[in-house]
């Protein structure tokens, strides 16, 4: 697949400090693996993704990334910095994303999709043309500590995915800190969602809980919006310094308690 490094079929390998740059797929390629080390590896400008990890399911250990930088990738096929995808027979879950530097990639910083159960922790996501980090069909994930700067469409998107907790999060200068379209039952709390256009912006879900996150000073929008979403509880947020703090377009059945909505 003119990739630059491909794992397939093989497991508990180390894969450090390797420069996979300028080829025609991926950077660095994970598939059918489980229990690699994958880390201080520079890829960048490739055509598709950075690093990629295709139907690659812990049994007893999980492929760890770590500690790599991805740059400007995706600019020939849409690719992201670091991609996690599943196939019909194998889904890819139980890996560990932390600690990696995804600047200025084409579609998104880090994008996993319909892939279960993994962890997206303490990444430095700036400058994508999409989404810092897209959540797409994925169930059960974990993102959290991540800081989410400059990305031209949402910090955090979470797209058909139930059950992830979002938290402890810094977005700033995004079009929104976090976006939840079609995703039910999350967990959204301790984040500073602020400078972005909205802070929390809930499009079409249900059953959320939104809590104890720093939603001010997002100019464009509100700090959180509703948009015909059901069933959410909003609670202990600081929405502040925006053109409105909360506001809800045809939502009902909400809960509202001790926010604090002052100086917009």
């Amino acid at each position: 697949n003119n990739a630059g490094i491909v794992l397939y079929g093989s497991n508990s390998n180390s894969v450090h400090n390797n420069t996979c740059d300028n080829n025609d797929g991926d950077g660095l390629s994970v598939d059918y693996s489980h229990g690699n080390d994958i880390r201080d590896n520079l890829c960048s400008n490739n055509s598709v993704n950075g690093i990629a990890i295709y139907s690659s399911e812990a049994s007893s250990f999980s492929n760890n990334i770590t500690n790599n930088s991805c740059f400007q990738n995706g600019y020939v096929l849409d690719g992201a910095g670091i991609y996690v995808s599943s196939s019909s027979a194998y889904s890819s879950t139980g890996n560990s994303i932390a600690h990696n530097e995804c600047d200025s990639n084409n579609y998104y910083g880090i994008w996993v999709l319909n892939s279960p159960n993994n962890v997206v922790s303490s990444n430095d996501v700036i400058k994508s043309n999409g989404s810092g980090i897209l959540v797409q069909g994925s169930s059960g994930s974990q993102v959290s500590f991540n800081n989410l700067v400059l990305n031209g469409d949402s910090g955090i998107w979470l797209d058909d995915s139930e059950g992830c907790a979002v938290h402890n999060n810094i977005a700033r200068l995004n079009t929104d800190g976090a976006y939840l379209s079609d995703s039910n039952h999350n967990d959204l709390y301790s984040n500073e969602f602020q400078g972005n256009s909205y802070g929390v912006y809930v499009d079409g879900s249900a059953n959320n809980s939104i809590a104890d996150n720093n939603c001010s000073d997002n100019v464009g929008g509100a700090g959180i919006y509703l948009y015909i979403s059901t069933y959410n509880t909003i609670q202990n947020n600081t929405c502040s310094g925006s053109n409105v703090g909360i506001s809800l377009y045809r939502s009902n059945d909400n809960a509202f308690t001790n926010n604090t909505c002052d100086g917009n």
